[in-house]
């Protein structure tokens, strides 16, 4: 422990010194004895052999040596009010387990109150039924706590320069709010509520190990130092809020040299200044085997500062909302069961990095109402999700690389879409059968299809963003089914035809199109071009055999005809063409020549 203290303070008031014997004779013949104005040269020793009373008040004296309580049965407790010790205070073997509502009006078994100068204090092996107080007052060297059960520590309006607490049992935890800790911090398996640390200044290191509690909350105040937790379950959560970190927050679940792992219910982060950053990391060789902790919950605001790393954790339900204003925010190797970005506005940054799902059956990943910004993804898979629900968002800004992308089916499936868009025109009426809430699901789904061919775009990925244009035309052909007959007839006639090459990513289908167009009209217009051709079923084997052998004579029309541009004059010969015919050959010209640009549209989807 650090021998250095904070400087000692005079007092100016006169007091009556008293001698031990004189002090012992004090303890007894009074159930609650007050002792005032008291100075003591020597060391004070309290046990069973002395102390036979309820409870002992100590009011505006001073111990110049040591006070020791040894093994003795404090019942009802201790207070010193406005007293001072200049060596030091030990409670050893000690109990306090009665209470009474006038000598305890504050719920403590041992109260320091006023104390503005105490050396050092040190706990062993004692149990208090109530709490143990220090009240507006200041410990100049240490602080220590040996094996102990307390019912709650309290440091209220206090000053202490070290704190070193072992294995503390405490029901309603430790406290430590409006006060300022000047040395170094060190809590080491503690079992019990929890710590708080809520608007109070920290200038060294804390140091939190093995401890096993409910929560860890710290609210408001600052920590000029680094706060490091390793390896504490915590079974509610671990609420960090309003508190500015000069100096770094590293919260590792694991103590692989100890076979110490913790597992954690929820992490809350809220408006924090991180100003050396924040950092949660799981045991690598762990991964896939434990979920820790089960709720990871970033409630960003303008207040938050600083850059928040993830690292090699399996979080159960994952919640992004508020507006990051200015955080660098990223997981990275992480997975999760449930993620949730909702009403999330990123002005900052955030990404994901080698982030996949937990388990596929009855995963999500959602984004709603969310401004993504420049989200950055790399290597994540949406496909390991079974659910991705996208509504209402912007995504066009994103950054990504090296992404397994959903499909169409897992993109907000029906059973699990609840939102009900606004109709754009009164004039396009829905289908009777068609509920407004599928209408809604694929037109936002065309919706995000749309922003992440842009984002494709704008990165140059060219080949990524025609996948999203053809689920974009998709989902439009299927939102045109939904309108009734006279609404959007010629978008729907358009999304009809572009479907022969599936909106451009595939060349096979028009080129089956193509091929099989022209054998029909190969057929027709070679037999229709002799005159002999009526449009009735055969009669006999022998029409088939004279049909069979006309286009046998007449092959190479067949090649010729895939020629948008030919003459039929060129074909058949000089001769006068029917009606009929002729209007054959102009409308399988123009089929042919729409296929063909089908082809080509399709062939140059890298280039375009």
């Amino acid at each position: 422990m650090n021998t250095q203290s904070l400087p000692s303070q005079k007092i100016s008031k006169k007091y009556n010194k008293s001698t031990i014997k004189t002090f012992y004779s004090l303890l007894k013949g009074n159930k609650y004895p007050e002792i005032s104005d008291k100075e003591f040269a020597t060391e004070v020793r309290i046990d069973t052999t002395n102390y036979h009373c309820e409870g002992v008040v100590f009011r505006d004296c001073i111990f110049q040596e040591g006070v020791l309580f040894k093994s003795v049965d404090l019942k009802r407790g201790i207070r010193f009010i406005n007293c001072s010790f200049n060596a030091w205070i030990l409670f050893d073997e000690s109990r306090a387990d009665k209470i009474d509502d006038k000598f305890n009006p504050d719920n403590s078994s041992i109260l320091f109150e006023e104390c503005t100068e105490i050396k050092n204090i040190k706990i062993i092996n004692c149990e208090f039924e109530r709490s143990f107080k220090l009240s507006n007052s200041t410990v100049n060297n240490y602080f220590v706590i040996e094996k102990a059960k307390i019912d709650s520590l309290d440091f209220v309006e206090s000053k202490l320069f070290e704190v070193d607490i072992t294995y503390l049992n405490t029901r309603l935890g430790l406290k430590i709010s409006n006060s300022t800790i000047l040395g170094k911090g060190r809590y080491f398996g503690c079992t019990g509520d929890g710590f708080s640390f809520i608007d109070s200044t920290f200038f060294k290191d804390q140091y939190l190990w093995a401890n096993t509690v409910k929560h860890i909350t710290t609210n408001y105040g600052v920590f000029e130092d680094e706060l490091k937790i390793k390896a504490c379950p915590a079974s509610e959560n671990y609420f960090i809020y309003g508190t500015t970190f000069k100096k770094g927050v590293l919260i590792e679940t694991d103590d692989s040299g100890n076979k110490i792992k913790a597992d954690i219910e929820h992490i809350n982060l809220k408006d924090c200044d991180f100003q050396a950053g924040f950092a949660f990391k799981t045991a690598k060789d762990i991964l896939g085997k434990n979920i820790s902790p089960n709720k990871l919950t970033l409630d960003c605001s303008s207040l938050s500062k600083g850059n928040i790393s993830i690292e090699n954790a399996n979080i159960f339900e994952l919640t992004v909302k508020g507006t990051n204003s200015s955080s660098n925010i990223s997981f990275n190797n992480c997975s999760s069961f449930s993620v949730n970005i909702d009403r999330f506005t990123n002005l900052g940054q955030l990404s994901f990095t080698d982030f996949r799902s937990l388990k596929k059956s009855g995963s999500k990943f959602s984004i709603d109402k969310t401004i993504l910004g420049k989200t950055i993804l790399l290597n994540v898979s949406f496909r390991q999700f079974e659910t991705v629900i996208i509504k209402h968002s912007q995504l066009t800004d994103i950054i990504f690389s090296d992404v397994e992308w959903f499909n169409i089916e897992q993109l907000n499936p029906y059973e699990k879409y609840t939102e009900y868009l606004i109709v754009e025109d009164k004039n396009q009426k829905l289908k009777k059968q068609i509920d407004r809430k599928k209408w809604s699901r694929i037109k936002s789904n065309r919706e995000v299809f749309r922003q992440l061919k842009y984002a494709s775009e704008k990165q140059g990925n060219f080949i990524q963003a025609l996948f999203f244009k053809s689920n974009e035309m998709k989902s439009l052909k299927e939102e045109l089914k939904c309108y009734e007959f006279g609404n959007r007839v010629g978008d729907k006639i358009m999304m009809w035809f572009n479907k022969s090459n599936e909106y451009g990513v595939n060349w096979l289908k028009p080129m089956g199109l193509l091929l099989l167009i022209n054998i029909l009209f190969f057929v027709g217009i070679t037999l229709m071009q002799t005159g002999e051709f009526i449009f009735l079923p055969a009669k006999s084997f022998n029409d088939l055999d004279k049909s069979y052998d006309l286009l046998c004579e007449n092959n190479g029309a067949f090649w010729a005809l895939l020629n948008p541009i030919r003459r039929l004059s060129d074909i058949f010969g000089n001769k006068d063409f029917d009606g009929m015919t002729t209007f054959l050959d102009y409308f399988h010209r123009i089929l042919i020549s729409y296929l063909i640009f089908q082809i080509v549209s399709a062939f140059r989807k890298y280039l375009k």
